[in-house]
């Protein structure tokens, strides 16, 4: 077993211990820099491939409320329909 399989095998079973990472490695004769840096390594690695995104959300229930959008220079846009939201968000 290669030094990275058995670090992910320990990830995993930490992971499924719910103990702490020091307790974790208390238990396993493993040093928590060691253990911490793997688990840095592996988390980067699974967030790799799946860069960030919005994800488009609906209401099930629209409500009519007021949105206000506050910009860093002052300038506040006040909307009284949220599907102005839509037109709005294109706008900048």
């Amino acid at each position: 077993m290669s030094r990275k399989e058995e670090m992910y095998a320990h990830l995993e079973a930490w992971k499924e211990s719910g103990l702490t990472q020091k307790g974790y490695c208390e238990l396993h004769a493993i040093k928590v820099p060691t253990f911490s840096y793997w688990v840095t390594k592996f988390r980067d690695k699974k967030n790799e491939g799946s860069p960030a995104q919005f994800i488009p959300i609906s209401p099930t229930n629209p409500v009519d409320q007021k949105i206000t959008i506050e910009y860093p220079n002052g300038v506040k846009v006040h909307l009284s329909n949220t599907e102005l939201l839509k037109e709005a968000i294109h706008l900048f």
